[in-house]
């Protein structure tokens, strides 16, 4: 079977790369058996829990081999077609051999934070601490546009009625887009952002 080159939708975490993720599941692209829901995260997370094991166990730094990647998704149910896989930045490196189409998400440092703080999200965490970690996933993701190339998007514009981004990210890897699919995945009791929904 040949395995498509992957989507790969990387943001900070509480950033909307779950709302993204479920977009693009929603226009069949292939997820797997995903990390369960929870009360933060009721609609899910879209990430496949066999190829997250495998990129835990290998380390950020690359040492993904396509033949394991492909072997482990056929058991999950792989069929062939468009695929996805939602990480943090730092992991970037693990798919970059797979050539991917770089799916970035963007989202307000505040609202981050907020979100962090309303899910106790690394609680152990200061302020300070999570700042450093929120602009060094959006560095890595800038550079990633700047020298690899990819499709940037802020959840809240799509949250607040521009489909701009999403639709651009969707078209980018090569599916047609549908506002109505689309539109199914937001839950607008869920997300939090200084812009109104």
């Amino acid at each position: 079977m040949k395995m498509e080159q992957p989507i790969v939708i990387i943001g900070s975490p509480r950033s909307g790369t779950s709302l993204t993720a479920a977009v693009f599941a929603a226009h069949g692209v292939w997820t797997g058996v995903d990390r369960a829901p929870d009360q933060h995260n009721p609609f899910g997370y879209y990430e496949n829990l066999m190829l997250s094991t495998y990129r835990m166990s290998m380390g950020h730094d690359g040492g993904m081999d396509p033949n394991t990647v492909l072997r482990l998704m056929e058991l999950d149910g792989y069929k062939g077609g468009p695929w996805l896989l939602k990480h943090t930045p730092v992991t970037w490196r693990a798919w970059s051999s797979f050539q991917p189409q770089w799916v970035l998400v963007f989202r307000d440092v505040e609202d981050i934070l907020q979100s962090r703080y309303r899910t106790w999200f690394w609680p152990n965490l200061t302020e300070v601490e999570h700042k450093v970690l929120i602009d060094t996933d959006h560095a890595t993701m800038s550079s990633i546009k700047r020298h690899i190339g990819g499709t940037e998007i802020w959840p809240h514009e799509f949250c607040s009625g521009d489909d701009h981004s999403m639709k651009d990210a969707i078209e980018a890897s090569g599916l047609v887009y549908d506002a109505e699919k689309a539109r199914s995945c937001l839950h607008p009791e869920v997300w939090h952002s200084k812009v109104a929904v």
